[in-house]
């Protein structure tokens, strides 16, 4: 498996047909100073995920409060833990050390959840 200096991701939700190019242009820079990043688009594989089976609705704008408002962020997440640890196995699986996240209000808590996780176990 190859090597990366640095993942550069992005976690739900964030537009499905939309591709985080604010990622691809640092990993560019990256690329440029010698080092080897890894864009990582967690929100179109959770998306993928999820799609068939009646979740693809939560990527719409009006469905932002569930994952941008904390309370029904964290009701709406109990439907999906699978995700949460698909998420964490896929930073994971490469062996790196340094993971940067594109944040937005739609997604931050999202990405929170999957920091939390990584650093558990990252330690252990």
């Amino acid at each position: 498996m190859e090597k990366f200096d640095i993942i550069l991701t992005v976690c739900p939700p964030w537009g499905s047909p939309s591709v985080p190019i604010g990622l691809a242009y640092l990993a560019s820079y990256l690329k440029d100073k010698k080092l080897n990043p890894k864009v990582l688009d967690l929100n179109l594989e959770v998306f993928d995920n999820l799609s068939n089976e009646g979740f693809e609705k939560y990527w719409l704008s009006r469905y932002c409060k569930h994952w941008s408002d904390q309370k029904l962020f964290c009701e709406f997440i109990k439907n999906i833990p699978e995700q949460i640890e698909y998420c964490v196995g896929r930073l994971l699986s490469f062996g790196t050390e340094i993971i940067g996240f594109s944040i937005n209000q739609s997604n931050r808590n999202f990405s929170v959840v999957i920091a939390q996780e990584l650093k558990k176990e990252m330690k252990s």
